[in-house]
């Protein structure tokens, strides 16, 4: 069984950028997060088809991608699990349950952030 990232907060904090206070890396938040939905598609089907290589490939890009926007969570599930696949043989079931709970935290990641966004308007 793979080890577990730390839970997120349920104050919303971890829905925040650790860079929130950089204007360059703030100013470019918006666009990762609407590259988000499409992640998760490719790494959802991925998932569904157990085609683990190209899953791996999915989460390593979107771990890559939550670090340097400071999203340390999705950044280190998304580890979590693409060190996973790179076992000789990944547990499927774990493989589902983990990626389920990293996609239903980035859907309210969005769902938090489309509401930030609409209030500032």
């Amino acid at each position: 069984m793979a080890p577990r990232a730390k839970a997120p907060q349920t104050d919303g904090g971890v829905f925040i950028s650790e860079y929130a206070g950089d204007p360059i890396i703030s100013s470019l938040i918006p666009r990762f997060m609407a590259e988000i939905p499409d992640r998760l598609t490719a790494i959802t089907a991925s998932c569904h088809n157990q085609a683990w290589s190209s899953m791996a490939k999915g989460l390593h890009q979107l771990r890559g991608a939550a670090g340097v926007y400071g999203f340390t969570y999705m950044a280190e599930t998304a580890a979590i699990l693409e060190e996973s696949l790179l076992t000789a043989s990944p547990d499927p079931e774990a493989v589902h349950k983990l990626w389920q709970r990293l996609h239903d935290f980035c859907v309210k990641l969005l769902a938090y952030h489309q509401q930030s966004s609409s209030e500032k308007v």
